[in-house]
């Protein structure tokens, strides 16, 4: 399964359920799913010691889960895959689950900022009222904060198909601004 340069919004029943599947999801905005009585909020993966997941420079924000149900940004069950060079912004409830790594990645719970390259600092969106997830290409603190190790692991083109890097790193999330 591959999922890249998807804008996923406004979905009731929750945005991507991947089932017992190698997938790579690149590029992707995933916002304002789920309710807050639903199981599905972002992303669920459900995968076994068999597949292989890479999740890389995807935006995840706004999501909601109902509290029994895990994350409201990405729910990963089964065996542990990676998220990298990542928004994880203000889902409810929490913003991953403890099934997943997560590195390089901009993500508003505790206990991620401060390690891995992980950081906990508004992403500056441009104008999520209006479903715009794009980074702010002068504030944003997720500009050249992804993996030193730049393209790849990274994708070559964000979600607008712009090339990455545009600055002197790659930026976190889908979107390449500076």
């Amino acid at each position: 399964c591959d999922l890249d340069r998807n804008l996923v919004l406004e979905n009731s029943e929750g945005g991507i359920l991947i089932g017992m599947s190698d997938f790579w999801m690149t590029n992707n905005v995933i916002a304002k799913n789920g309710t807050n009585q639903g199981n599905i909020g972002g992303v669920q993966v459900e995968t076994s010691s068999t597949e292989t997941g890479h999740f890389v420079n995807n935006t995840v924000a706004d999501n909601s889960v109902g509290q029994a149900a895990g994350a409201g940004g990405v729910n990963c069950t089964g065996s542990s895959f990676g998220i990298l060079n990542s928004i994880l912004w203000e889902n409810r409830f929490d913003q991953v689950s403890a099934a997943c790594t997560v590195t390089y990645t901009n993500i508003s719970q505790a206990g991620f900022a401060g390690s891995n390259g992980n950081i906990n600092e508004d992403p500056m969106f441009t104008s999520p009222d209006t479903n715009d997830y794009h980074i702010d290409p002068a504030t944003s603190p997720c500009i050249d904060a992804a993996d030193p190790a730049g393209v790849p692991p990274a994708p070559e083109h964000d979600i607008d198909g712009d090339a990455r890097p545009m600055g002197d790193g790659v930026d976190m999330g889908a979107d390449e601004a500076g």
